[in-house]
């Protein structure tokens, strides 16, 4: 993909999501306060140019301006992991119980993008169709992409499994909608995520 193509999909990330069959969420809102303050100063300040991509190992943070690029790594501290991303506004946070991995952090924004913490460190994110145009890997792929878009970028495991339609793409995993070529991804995550089969 050309650099300036690749710039134009980073530009249109930034994803939480359906916990698959999870249950025993606790979750906290931002305090009304922090609410107030955060919307005067969005208000206040011009947009932050920073495009989110996601990958097998983690997110990456990019300025499309010069095209520079920052991981964030599975293992990143939780909070650091967190506040990296505070341009996408306040996340829901909580902490479920009843994950298949254990009991799991996370940070929830809009119902498109979900970071996972556990012992304190960043370890796992997903995102869904809510993230659909909002988020994608650096090769343009992500959720709303399809079957042949997928296969295009990336060697593809395609199986049958109790979430549905599964894919396993090097350290990417995810739903598609049917196994069909133009069949949509309607999930994609990477790391530890809090999915039970």
């Amino acid at each position: 993909m050309a650099r300036a193509n690749r710039l134009r999909c980073l530009a249109a990330l930034a994803a939480p999501s359906l916990l698959l069959a999870c249950s025993g969420e606790t979750a906290s809102e931002p305090a009304p306060a922090e609410t107030t303050a955060a919307a005067a100063s969005s208000a206040a300040a011009p947009a932050d140019p920073t495009a989110l991509a996601v990958d097998g190992e983690g997110l990456r943070l990019f300025d499309p301006a010069s095209g520079s690029a920052r991981p964030l790594p599975f293992g990143t501290p939780w909070q650091r992991a967190v506040m990296a991303l505070g341009f996408l506004g306040e996340p829901l946070t909580g902490r479920n119980e009843e994950c298949e991995a254990g009991p799991l952090d996370f940070a929830r924004w809009d119902g498109w993008l979900t970071l996972y913490g556990q012992d304190g460190a960043f370890v796992g994110w997903f995102a869904d169709t809510g993230a659909t145009g909002r988020i994608a890997t650096a090769a343009g792929v992500g959720p709303g992409s399809t079957r042949a878009d997928l296969e295009a970028a990336y060697a593809v495991k395609v199986l049958e499994s109790s979430l549905g339609t599964e894919f396993v793409a090097g350290d990417l995993y995810g739903l598609l909608d049917s196994p069909h070529p133009d069949s949509p991804i309607t999930a994609l995550w990477a790391g530890t995520s809090c999915n039970f089969r």
